[in-house]
């Protein structure tokens, strides 16, 4: 319901895979979202090449705890998007429109937080963190990552070991890239979409 009012779709809900599959409602259907609850990794992926089965083409997005495995999991098997269960519904709204437009959505936060060997990994499983108009690199990221936190241009060359001419020369390549006109704007948006990974994540 409150997906429904802040999205302006109409819902429906189902029990199951099988309950969807003999609705006839469903070939109207411009999106799926799959809440993963209580089940492991395993009965994930056979929901997903359930669903894959009657509705191949029908973009899918799964819902479910914060953890790369999970990720990993969905995206491999045909999802176009990943959010955990924390997520707001006002940004769940944001991924489906992202979802819809074509893209494919994975949260960053669970991604760097599982490390950059995990991050590559769910990469090569091919999980993209997308929306962003252009891929940001990992130093990149780690401005933005810094620009979320408040930090200064100085402050930030200070962190990530690098002048502060060079920390600018990477702002003004992320507004481009996120087309926002400052350094509040890349804040904001970065934080309400996904950024599309590139080369691999932060390291800090």
């Amino acid at each position: 319901m409150g997906l429904g009012t802040l999205s302006g779709y109409v819902c429906f809900a189902y029990g199951d895979v099988e309950e969807f599959a003999n609705d006839d409602k469903r070939a109207n259907c411009e999106i799926v979202i799959m809440a993963c609850l209580g089940v492991d990794g395993e009965a994930l992926a056979m929901a997903l090449a359930r669903l894959r089965d009657f509705e191949p083409t029908l973009p899918v997005l799964v819902l479910g705890p914060p953890k790369v495995e999970y990720i990993s999991i969905a995206i491999a098997h045909g999802a176009k998007g990943y959010i955990p269960f924390t997520t707001r519904f006002e940004v769940m709204v944001e991924v489906i429109r992202v979802i819809l437009a074509g893209g494919t959505y994975a949260p960053l936060d669970c991604l760097a937080a599982a490390g950059p060997a995990a991050g590559r990994d769910a990469q090569a499983d091919g999980v993209r963190i997308a929306s962003s108009p252009a891929a940001l690199t990992a130093r990149e990221l780690s401005v933005v990552r810094a620009i979320q936190q408040g930090k200064s241009n100085k402050v930030i060359a200070y962190n990530l070991n690098m002048t502060e001419s060079t920390v600018k020369v990477h702002v003004r390549h992320i507004m481009t890239k996120l087309k926002a006109k400052n350094r509040t704007e890349i804040a904001v948006m970065s934080d309400k979409i996904g950024l599309e990974l590139c080369d691999e994540l932060p390291l800090n």
